[in-house]
């Protein structure tokens, strides 16, 4: 069994370098570490604000299927830093649990993960 290095404390990341977790490689190994189904887990994140919880969840492998936020200049910031990102500048009142299927073609059923940072 390979041996893991240890991380002590004050290391800031467990990581190589910078961003290392964001490649496409590093994505799909944390992703199926837990996930035996060897597919992203999908989410879908309600008042996104300006990213930091999306960000830490697309360093964990999930595949975000969209990012909900109310406020035009965080959603423009969204926007502008990831340009890759599905965001949505609404109020999440309006978006119906019904459209999901529909709207980002997901199965009923099939989210893995909804999160957000209420405000």
């Amino acid at each position: 069994m390979k041996e893991q290095a240890a991380i002590r404390a004050g290391d800031a990341t467990p990581f190589k370098r910078a961003g290392d977790a964001t490649s496409s490689n590093n994505k799909a190994r944390y992703a199926t570490s837990f996930n035996k189904s060897k597919q992203p887990f999908s989410c879908i994140e309600l008042f996104a604000g300006a990213g930091g919880l999306a960000l830490g969840i697309e360093m964990a492998g999930f595949d975000t299927l969209a990012l909900i936020e109310y406020d035009r200049d965080a959603a423009a910031t969204l926007k502008a830093n990831r340009p890759g990102w599905n965001v949505i500048c609404d109020d999440v009142a309006n978006i119906s649990p019904d459209d999901l299927p529909a709207r980002f073609r997901l199965p009923a059923g099939e989210l893995d993960l909804l999160s957000g940072g209420a405000p």
